[in-house]
């Protein structure tokens, strides 16, 4: 399909980050006033807005100390060892660092096992977080744990 000039102004506008630029201007405001902290969820406050992507590559007991220490959370992926997570999660408790695990919508075995380990949250790792399976997952889960939950968070 070609495209005309006259179809060109019929296209809606994109932008990307290098589109736009942000114009700095006079402020007096302190470092020790600004405040980025917020709220993974009703329970969970995080000082920092980082939550680490749950995948084997990037998030593993390093990564949920260090970034738990700083004031993030570390989220350890679905696929790991389950003997592992407990690990870790029993190093957050130590640290007194929050840690999360993603699960798939059958989990429920391993869901029963880190929330009794202590682990603070779970993200149903579903791409399409509005399906049938993730929606019964979500209402078990919650039936079963009192553990925070979020659900479809694959970006």
């Amino acid at each position: 399909m070609e495209l005309y000039g006259s179809d060109l102004n019929k296209l809606p506008l994109g932008l990307t980050f290098d589109d736009v630029l942000l114009i700095p201007r006079f402020s007096t405001i302190t470092l020790e006033e600004i405040d980025v902290s917020t709220r993974l969820t009703r329970g969970i406050k995080l000082d920092i807005p980082i939550v680490s992507s749950p995948m084997d590559t990037v998030t593993g007991e390093r990564m949920v100390l260090e970034l738990g220490r700083l004031g993030g959370v570390g989220v350890l992926p679905r696929n790991m060892d389950i003997g592992l997570m407990i690990s870790i999660i029993s190093k957050a408790k130590e640290e007194e660092v929050p840690v999360g695990i993603a699960v798939g919508p059958f989990d429920d075995d391993i869901v029963s096992k880190v929330y009794s380990a202590g682990a603070d949250f779970i993200v149903v790792d579903a791409a399409h977080g509005h399906s049938r399976n993730v929606v019964e997952a979500v209402k078990r889960y919650k039936r079963n744990t009192d553990m925070e939950i979020i659900a479809g968070n694959i970006v």
